[in-house]
């Protein structure tokens, strides 16, 4: 995979793809690596909070929980990137 910058809808979704097994290097620039770490950390967190929100909000109904686990994605993804010169 080349990943040409770090815009997150180009980077967003390395995480789902790390998660559906994807384990090919992912070609990019060092600066691309540098920006991608805090983006997909940033947005890890915003899933899970988001998750965390649905769950408390339908604990009550009795509905089905939305799973946490984005930050585990995002970290597994960052584990890929080769950078290229």
């Amino acid at each position: 995979m080349v990943l040409s910058h770090a815009h997150i809808d180009h980077s967003g979704d390395l995480p789902l793809l790390s998660k559906q097994g994807y384990r090919g290097p992912i070609y990019t620039t060092p600066a691309t690596i540098d920006l991608c770490g805090p983006m997909l950390k940033d947005s890890a967190h915003i899933q899970e909070s988001d998750a965390q929100f649905i769950n408390k909000r339908h604990r009550r109904r009795q509905q089905i929980k939305v799973p946490p686990g984005p930050a585990a994605d995002a970290a597994r993804s960052m584990a890929r990137p080769t950078p290229s010169r």
